[in-house]
Order: C-alpha cells, then sequence, then structure tokens
C-alpha cells in the first residue's frame, strides 16, 4: 500500500470517528443532562417523568455450591488462560455470584472464577 493510499485510509478513518462523536454529542449521551433545558420541556411530559414509580427489584438469591475438586484454581477471568489468584481446598463452600460454566465466585480469598464442572451441589 503506498503513503498515499494509507494517509487517506486513516483520514477517512480519523473523518468517521469524529462524526460519530459529533451524533453522540447532539444526542446529549455523553453528558447527565437532558439534550434540552428542562425549563422548555412541555408539561406533560415533565410530569409524567415524576409520576412514574422507582424502579425496585427483589435481592437475588445467594447460591453456593462446593468445591469438588481436590485443588481448585480460583482465576482472574473466565478461562485457563487467565492468572491463578488462589487455590481452594476439596469441600470448601463458595458463594456464586453468576452462572455459566465458568462460575463467578467469592471466596475468602476473593472474587474470582471457577470451573463449573468443579463445583457440586448448587444450592
Amino acid at each position: 500500500m503506498s503513503p498515499s493510499t494509507r494517509l487517506r485510509t486513516r483520514l477517512a478513518l480519523l473523518l468517521g470517528l469524529l462524526a460519530n462523536l459529533a451524533c453522540v454529542q447532539t444526542l446529549g449521551l455523553m453528558s447527565a443532562t437532558p439534550p434540552y433545558p428542562t425549563e422548555t420541556a412541555p408539561p406533560e411530559i415533565m410530569q409524567s417523568a415524576r409520576a412514574r414509580p422507582a424502579i425496585t427489584t427483589e435481592p437475588a438469591e445467594t447460591r453456593f455450591c462446593t468445591v469438588s475438586a481436590s485443588v481448585l484454581n480460583l482465576r482472574k477471568g473466565a478461562g485457563t488462560e487467565f492468572e491463578t489468584i488462589a487455590w481452594l481446598k476439596k469441600g470448601e463452600e463458595i458463594e456464586i455470584l453468576t452462572e455459566g460454566n465458568w462460575l463467578k465466585v467469592k471466596t475468602a480469598e476473593g472474587i474470582g472464577f471457577v470451573s463449573g464442572r468443579y463445583c457440586e451441589g448448587i444450592k
């Protein structure tokens, strides 16, 4: 690729990024304030916003499992490529934060990930 072609490609990419940024700013997505002055919003919009009930959710049920491997690696991320931050012993009960093939768990050693196949009796 010639230097002028590379320059044109980079310039097109930069212009595209700037256009996206301008759209985000125009829509007011970069600030916590609405994209219009609130005092000029129609009264029915302001009233309906005030009348909405707060959204509440029940706390999720706390779930636990027991380590079934003789030693289980607690890792920084969901996969064997992530660093081991602690070793858990067989029979240790751990709190499950999220479920999947890899479980995000909370232990005395901290929060990390373990393989779900070595955790039994999820309750």
